[in-house]
């Protein structure tokens, strides 16, 4: 009997401390279970937040891209296909009411070669609004990213921007690739730091033949006052040049990469202002004449009709 007694009481023992050992088994189960899916809770946070910071930046990145480009082309037309004269982009980041200038005469002074430093290019700007003058800047694409903050200015102002090539070539002397590269590239440049491509060009030393014309594709502007000043470099010879050749429609030739041809064109500013001309951009000029400028033909003023 006592052996028997014995055996029950061991198994008892047994049974209690197998019940305790599974116990402590379940709860560690729970944990782990636990333990597992906060784990797999925190690498699912983990995972979402690294997915919206990257889905942040991509955001911050369009709105900011999206808010230059929205600021540099304010008041801008849609954008159309090159060509079509109507509903052209503008190609000036602020426009203008041209109905004050309705009875005025319209010079448009034109500068090539840019954009260039404070003391041409900026000088310029600097000056523009004495004389509630805005110009047109026909760029070379390869001194684009090295001026990004002048050509920005120019464009901001309400100054046209145009093309001027690549890298000055003689566009007459290319292949058609060749001039469609000069100039695709300009435009891509430029259209890199305002957010628009320009319609407008001015070839390279005025060269010009069909394949220029078939290749651009765009509104070809030459000129009618040469004023020379890359060759006098001569403030008061730039004024002279300017101030005795002006007609009402005149597009002049100046390069703002000399200072002496900043300082004269706006000493003929003040000149003309006080025989009643208006200083407007091309395009400008273009719309108070009631031109609607296509790619065939070559524009070299904008005379009022007779």
């Amino acid at each position: 009997m006592k052996d028997k007694k014995s055996s029950k009481r061991i198994i008892s023992a047994l049974l209690i401390i197998a019940l305790i050992a599974l116990s402590f088994t379940a709860c560690g189960l729970k944990k782990n279970s636990s333990d597992a899916d906060a784990q797999t809770q925190q690498s699912d946070t983990a995972s979402q937040s690294s997915s919206t910071d990257k889905s942040e930046d991509v955001t911050d990145g369009s709105s900011t891209s999206a808010s230059s480009t929205s600021a540099s082309s304010e008041s801008t037309a849609p954008k159309s296909t090159q060509g079509n004269s109507e509903a052209q982009p503008q190609q000036t980041g602020k426009t203008r009411d041209l109905s004050t200038f309705k009875d005025k005469k319209l010079i448009a002074i034109t500068f090539d070669d840019g954009p260039a430093g404070a003391e041409s290019t900026g000088k310029l700007l600097d000056n523009l609004d004495k004389y509630n003058a805005r110009v047109t800047f026909f760029v070379v694409g390869n001194r684009v990213a090295n001026h990004a903050s002048i050509l920005k200015r120019e464009y901001e102002m309400g100054n046209q921007v145009a093309s001027h090539s690549f890298t000055h070539a003689n566009l007459a002397k290319l292949s058609e690739s060749g001039i469609k590269d000069e100039l695709d590239k300009t435009n891509e440049a430029i259209k890199k730091v305002i957010g628009v491509e320009p319609t407008c060009i001015r070839p390279p030393y005025g060269s010009l033949n069909d394949t220029v014309k078939k290749a651009a594709n765009m509104h070809i502007i030459t000129w009618s006052i040469d004023t020379l000043d890359w060759k006098n470099k001569n403030a008061d010879t730039v004024c002279n040049n300017i101030v005795s050749k002006a007609f009402d429609g005149a597009i002049v030739l100046l390069h703002d990469l000399y200072p002496t041809s900043v300082d004269g064109a706006l000493k003929a500013m003040e000149i003309l202002k006080d025989q009643g001309y208006a200083f407007v951009t091309v395009e400008e000029m273009a719309k108070l004449r009631g031109v609607e400028m296509n790619n065939t033909a070559v524009y070299n003023n904008f005379k009022p009709a007779s």
